[in-house]
């Protein structure tokens, strides 16, 4: 299979400077970036990182994004990936303006923002590039995105479906924010029980509604606040399923 590359220092550099100038490519069908980087020596490998199959993702369809089979086909693609080069803006950038070209004009079309230019450079600078390499930006970049919400929530244990934690996690987009947006979500352990929860309790947690995107959310923010008194990281797996379901009895208790 190939091996994945990534721009230079210097391609990256000349590529965000140049958003303004290069705005318009934003809606050609094909992929231009070599085009516009032959002042520079543009890309370069990545070692022994490659591409373990394919990299095809599905295009969107209107309002559907299909962001579970792509996460899971974009993990799938790049398993041994390391976080460390997972957190790097050159990879992303690269794999944005190239392989993924398509599925970028579909998913994040920077027609969406046309109307008012600096809207759509910014539209461009958060969706293509990872301006550093903050889980914030990461998880709004068109590409790393995918790739991380496979990442936090792939178990192998599972056998039968090591991704069912992935879907469990895209399947509300209520549910991606509370756990990846909050310092508890870095925890490997925290982040699979508070979803395995979730999964073991789709009555209550998915399928009413506001009532499920209310609880939640008070169990995110209940396990914030208990992190001010105690090291959440030295909570075993025992006290995580202890806490979440006692969070969700006081919920439905004072409701």
């Amino acid at each position: 299979m190939s091996k994945l590359k990534v721009l230079t220092d210097q391609g990256l550099d000349l590529l965000r400077t140049e958003i303004p100038s290069h705005l318009k490519h934003y809606k050609r069908a094909n992929p231009w970036l070599a085009q516009q980087l032959k002042r520079v020596r543009p890309f370069e490998t990545t070692g022994q990182i490659e591409f373990a199959k394919p990299l095809v993702l599905v295009p969107s369809e209107g309002k559907k994004h299909f962001d579970i089979e792509n996460s899971i086909r974009m993990h799938q693609a790049l398993p041994s990936l390391s976080r460390l080069d997972a957190r790097n803006p050159r990879l992303w950038a690269h794999v944005c303006h190239s392989v993924l070209w398509s599925y970028m004009r579909t998913r994040w079309p920077v027609e969406k923002e046309w109307a008012d230019k600096a809207k759509a450079q910014r539209y461009v600078l958060t969706h293509y590039f990872v301006p550093n390499s903050s889980s914030r930006h990461l998880l709004r970049n068109g590409a790393a995105r995918l790739w991380w919400y496979a990442h936090l929530t792939h178990d192998p244990s599972r056998k039968k479906d090591p991704y069912v934690l992935t879907r469990t996690l895209l399947s509300r987009l209520d549910i991606t924010q509370q756990i990846l947006e909050r310092a508890m979500g870095r925890c490997d352990l925290i982040r699979h029980r508070f979803l395995d929860f979730i999964n073991s309790n789709q009555d209550i947690c998915l399928h009413q509604g506001n009532r499920s995107r209310d609880l939640v959310r008070h169990l995110a923010r209940s396990l914030n606040f208990h992190g001010g008194v105690c090291l959440l990281d030295s909570m075993t797996r025992r006290d995580l399923d202890q806490f979440f379901k006692s969070g969700a009895t006081s919920f439905e208790e004072s409701a």
